[in-house]
């Protein structure tokens, strides 16, 4: 209840499930310091299932995997499920490039050549963080209005119709729980293990820490890759707004098809008339050079049925964290606004109930 009504709401709620009266009073911070309580619990646990996991496995507590670690084969130097074939690839590329401006067309290479055959041998993990409004630490005399958050990272796991959430308050050890949960649940075994995220490099940078020991991909969710071409674009070109609407229009069409580097010259070649800020569109250039190992084939992979986004993490953020913690006016100490997040995320996949009655937490693939 908690996790999605606020907590006067919850406590007025209880009141009259428990018949409450006169002096029978349910403090509001009693109540937090509850749900404080029961998050924290929580989330000791996952980091205790956590560490028992990756010590089964040989791994040690900072989440290094290095050759002593005792992980089967299967999952250092997996079988990969197949690819498509280059005839498939070839037969849609030339379906999508039918009528297509030059420019927007799919050219093979070696952004489709490896494109996964289907759904079903792969696990897709979504990864981002989420920020909330941090409490004040004091209102008095002198007090200056300062920008604070709070972060939760969550990190959203699929393997075919099955689903697992996972939150942490920081980067590492959302990582470190991922690295657990995908072993304990044999998802990297003779599976292809694909990653979508903003393209955050902390993220990378954590990719690559805790899966440098095998084969995976990363994907730059294509939304996140739009709306930073289009936010360059807006602060570097001028002319009407349907100047500027063709502008964006044209490169969106370029990048879907994968083309980094036809996007660039094309942003290059933008006119002295429709140009505001050139330093914004060599910064844009500069954004696509440093994002285009990530950068797929989006047609190709929409073609084919296959995911382009991390939608499932950014519905995972609203339910775990958005929804209930970035309402107007609210603001969360470090305790509370993790707590809530490791208590909806649990919910979500539905352990709270053997958490409430056997204090264990699963850790298992939720349909």
């Amino acid at each position: 209840m908690a996790s999605k009504v606020s907590y006067r709401v919850a406590i007025e709620i209880l009141k009259r499930s428990w018949h409450l009266r006169g002096d029978e009073i349910l403090k509001k911070s009693t109540y937090e310091e509850w749900i404080e309580s029961v998050g924290s619990s929580l989330g000791e646990a996952i980091e205790n299932k956590t560490e028992t996991i990756l010590s089964c496995y040989g791994i040690d507590s900072e989440g290094y995997v290095t050759e002593k670690a005792s992980i089967p084969s299967s999952a250092r130097e997996p079988s990969l499920p197949p690819e498509k074939s280059e005839a498939e690839v070839r037969l849609q590329i030339r379906e999508y490039n039918r009528g297509r401006e030059p420019g927007t067309k799919i050219r093979y290479g070696n952004r489709t050549r490896h494109i996964e055959g289907s759904d079903n041998g792969c696990c897709y993990i979504s990864i981002d963080d989420v920020l909330v409004k941090s409490q004040k630490d004091s209102r008095e005399k002198g007090y200056r209005k300062s920008h604070r958050f709070v972060s939760n990272t969550v990190v959203h796991i699929q393997y075919k119709s099955q689903s697992y959430v996972l939150t942490a308050a920081g980067l590492d050890k959302a990582m470190k729980s991922t690295l657990a949960f995908v072993l304990s649940n044999h998802l990297l075994e003779d599976k292809r293990l694909i990653f979508f995220s903003d393209g955050a490099t902390a993220i990378r940078d954590a990719i690559e820490r805790y899966f440098s020991f095998r084969e995976h991909t990363l994907i730059l969710d294509w939304y996140h890759l739009k709306n930073k071409c289009d936010q360059f674009l807006s602060m570097g070109t001028k002319g009407s707004m349907e100047q500027r609407k063709e502008i964006k229009r044209k490169l969106a069409a370029i990048l879907w098809a994968g083309n980094t580097e036809k996007a660039k010259r094309y942003v290059l070649s933008i006119g002295h008339k429709n140009v505001k800020n050139q330093n914004q569109l060599d910064d844009l250039c500069a954004y696509l050079d440093r994002k285009s190992p990530y950068i797929a084939c989006y047609a190709l992979r929409k073609g084919f049925g296959l995911r382009n986004s991390s939608n499932p993490v950014e519905k995972a953020n609203d339910r775990v964290v958005a929804a209930r913690q970035k309402k107007k006016g609210m603001s969360w100490s470090n305790l509370g606004s993790n707590a809530l997040a490791v208590i909806s995320a649990v919910s979500i996949n539905g352990e709270l109930s053997n958490w409430i009655y056997k204090r264990d937490i699963p850790f298992r693939m939720a349909a």
